[in-house]
């Protein structure tokens, strides 16, 4: 899982992964009222590591990124897919003004 590296701290450690999930009242995800609901059920997944990107320092500067790593495997459904990144051979301008 993709997500930021100012969510991993001392002090706020990330140990648990939710996929999956929309309205966090429900579980399944069902529209109210809806009676034949066959949506996939949330994945709570136990984190194994997490993995901060090393130039990162702190939440205004770049880098601000981190790989979570899961002890088990995920099950790929409609609710939870693959996120695809860009391939390196595209070249793309970033700006941040805070960025030396």
């Amino acid at each position: 899982v993709l997500t930021a590296a100012h969510c991993h701290t001392e002090k706020t450690k990330i140990v648990e992964v939710v996929l999956g999930e929309w309205d966090v009242l429900t579980d399944p995800d069902c529209p109210i009222g809806e009676g034949g609901c066959d949506n996939p059920r949330v994945q709570r997944k136990e984190v194994e590591d997490v993995i901060v990107h090393r130039g990162y320092v702190n939440k205004t500067g770049p880098n601000d990124i981190a790989l979570i790593k899961m002890k088990t495997e995920v099950l790929l459904n409609a609710f939870v897919q693959f996120g695809c990144l860009p391939l390196p051979e595209y070249k793309f301008q970033f700006h941040n003004p805070e960025a030396r």
